[in-house]
């Protein structure tokens, strides 16, 4: 279980670092990334609330309104827990369209709250954006299962 901590606190911290204003809405939601992962490997001990808490770290942590980010991490664990079977007989291209797809919903859901708190922005980048996590998915993927020590469970 340290090594699940260890690899959220990592995702937080490079959540959290400003590659300045240029490239920011670039920046994948890394910590997303292992979210979703740790809930297709080891569902027994990550899911919906594991994902409820990260939400609440990031809200804390950017400083917006508690519990957006929550929501949106909670429902994407018990998206991620219903598309488990989809994960264990896709190739890791066919995931990571998953998981865009995965963060798109994450991003609507984010959105959409927000916007009942005050106007928002949701342009073209906000979406856009979301591309990156196409590429960024094979690389997590790949450090994760080959740098921690975890076997999968079934």
């Amino acid at each position: 279980m340290a090594w699940i901590a260890l690899s959220f606190v990592v995702a937080l911290v490079l959540d959290t670092v400003s590659l300045g204003p240029v490239l920011q809405p670039y920046n994948p939601p890394w910590t997303l990334l292992v979210l979703i992962y740790w809930c297709w490997i080891v569902p027994s001990r990550v899911g919906m609330f594991t994902g409820f808490c990260v939400g609440v770290m990031l809200d804390t942590l950017g400083g917006g309104v508690l519990g957006v980010h929550a929501l949106g991490a909670a429902f994407i664990g018990y998206l991620a827990h219903l598309l488990r079977p989809v994960f264990s007989t896709a190739s890791l291209s066919q995931q990571a369209v998953v998981v865009w797809g995965l963060v798109l919903v994450y991003r609507a859901v984010v959105g959409w709250i927000q916007g009942l708190f005050g106007p928002t922005s949701l342009g073209m980048t906000y979406w856009l954006s979301t591309l990156v996590v196409l590429f960024a998915w094979p690389i997590i993927y790949t450090l994760i299962k080959e740098l921690l020590p975890i076997k999968r469970r079934v």
